[in-house]
């Protein structure tokens, strides 16, 4: 029984782990967007400055 408990504290364990990946996650795509936002607000095509071909 007492391999039992440990099996679900893993359980549980992993699958607290793989919320707060999915909630990492989110908040990264909507910093990613928040940036496109402000630089098509400022006019910029790119978020990147373009390298000097010379």
């Amino acid at each position: 029984m007492e391999a039992a408990g440990w099996v679900i504290g893993i359980a549980i364990g992993l699958a607290l782990a793989w919320q707060a990946a999915e909630i990492g996650r989110a908040a990264w795509r909507r910093r990613e967007a928040k940036k496109i936002e402000d630089a098509a607000a400022l006019g910029w095509t790119r978020s990147l400055r373009p390298h000097d071909d010379a």
